[in-house]
């Protein structure tokens, strides 16, 4: 998805990195670059203020390692997001969004609101303890990322209001193109469809 979208290579801090820019001024920049291993927040935090300096640009380290995972920093260095273990299919989803939306504002209050949601901790079984405490890290991880990409696969051709139900809500209208999504009897969200070309 993002590959499309690269304007080529740059150097921060004497490492090799992918530059995604999104559009308006001041537009919002992704920086890829990769890693050898799970990296540490303080190493994306070095390179996030390399590639920003004094500028008021929004920038958003993303730093791939192992098998489809990424660390993330950034967008602003005030509030950063900063994680070491996301899945990487996901968060390149997210950028992808962030980049295509108008305006830096619009493509930083995107990452805030969905790149959190990919770190949700893993539910509590029947049994009465969470997968992440009776598995290993690297057992709940793949555990975990099999999980997503089923579901994935089911609401992926999905679009509209039939994407909503998919992903396991029910819909109540209300004036305009907004509509609110429930989870059981709860007001949980509220969705907005637009039209948008092919």
């Amino acid at each position: 998805m993002l590959d499309d979208l690269g304007l080529g290579d740059i150097i921060v801090e004497d490492r090799r990195a992918t530059l995604f820019l999104g559009s308006g001024p001041l537009a919002l920049e992704v920086v890829v670059a990769a890693w050898s291993g799970c990296p540490r927040i303080a190493d994306l935090r070095v390179l996030f203020r390399a590639r920003a300096g004094r500028r008021a640009t929004p920038i958003l380290i993303v730093a791939p390692w192992g098998s489809a995972r990424v660390g993330v920093c950034g967008p602003t260095e005030h509030n950063a997001i900063e994680h070491r273990d996301l899945p990487a299919d996901l968060v390149e989803a997210v950028c992808g969004k962030a980049l295509e939306t108008d305006g830096r504002h619009a493509a930083i209050q995107i990452l805030h609101r969905l790149l959190p949601q990919l770190d949700a901790p893993s539910p509590v079984s029947a049994t009465g303890g969470s997968s992440r405490c009776r598995n290993s890290n690297a057992e709940c991880r793949r555990g975990r990322t099999e999980d997503l990409r089923a579901e994935r696969r089911g609401v992926r051709p999905l679009r509209g209001r039939t994407l909503i139900q998919g992903l396991g809500f029910a819909a109540e209208e209300i004036p305009g193109p907004a509509m609110l999504l429930l989870a059981g009897d709860r007001k949980t969200a509220v969705a907005v469809l637009l039209d948008r070309p092919r």
